[in-house]
């Protein structure tokens, strides 16, 4: 059976998109484990005082990055540690170009979620440092935004 894992942030505000919009995201450790990740539920929202502001949010693939590691909590608390390894406070990071999986336009006031259809979660490759990287893009707004990522492997 698969194990299933949480792993949350709030570390960045809204931005241009590059390394600086990215709020979260979980990727393959650099020595790869033979296991792969599975995206199967998305949540977040803004803690930032109330405005009017239209956001886009996008969940990227990556292929190489530089950012701060975290740990993610099993949902099950007798699941061994995950192989997968959750990413936030981004200092480089390398999009893949074409490879935009989610892209949702919301309110700031407003919290979302996705969540897959059955076999339609996002996979992560088994390759040193590939994942999915969570943003949000405004041109001159910054709320802070949270983010929640449930995965299985």
């Amino acid at each position: 059976m698969l194990d299933r894992y949480a792993y949350a942030e709030n570390d960045a505000a809204a931005d241009a998109i590059d390394e600086t919009s990215a709020i979260i995201g979980i990727a393959q450790p650099s020595t790869t484990s033979g296991k792969r990740g599975y995206l199967y539920d998305l949540l977040w929202g803004t803690s930032s005082t109330a405005a009017d502001n239209q956001l886009k949010y996008l969940l990227q693939r990556h292929t190489a990055l530089t950012a701060t590691e975290g740990t993610p909590t099993p949902l099950d608390f007798s699941a061994p540690a995950s192989k997968i390894k959750g990413k936030h406070t981004y200092t480089a990071l390398t999009l893949t170009a074409g490879e935009v999986l989610l892209q949702v336009g919301a309110n700031q006031r407003s919290m979302q979620r996705w969540v897959a259809a059955p076999g339609g979660e996002f996979q992560i490759p088994n390759a040193d440092d590939d994942g999915l990287t969570f943003m949000a893009i405004h041109a001159s707004a910054t709320p802070t935004v949270e983010a929640t990522m449930h995965f299985y492997e």
